[in-house]
């Protein structure tokens, strides 16, 4: 049984709704590691989501999306980096 109010558990998923949205902002734009803070705060702010809340099942699935999102970050950001190399060294 969990002592957070309804309200505590609306700003909890509102909270993550909102970094999940700045990490894939933040993605776009390459910025890799702001984006990476912005998703394990999204996770955590899931987490907080208990099973007798109305928004847990959108909570769980949300919360997948995000563990995805931070497993492609690495390769991503890799290959950004390959690329930006690759420009570096190019030749005219």
């Amino acid at each position: 049984m969990s002592n957070l109010s309804g309200n505590q558990e609306g700003t909890f998923f509102l909270g993550a709704r909102v970094a999940q949205s700045m990490g894939d902002y933040l993605a776009r734009l390459e910025r890799y590691e702001e984006a990476k803070e912005e998703y394990q705060q999204a996770k955590e702010n899931y987490e907080k989501v208990i099973p007798s809340s109305p928004d847990f099942d959108a909570a769980q699935k949300n919360k997948e999306i995000v563990l995805r999102k931070l497993g492609e970050l690495p390769a991503r950001q890799k290959s950004l980096e390959a690329y930006q190399l690759d420009r570096l060294f190019a030749t005219n």
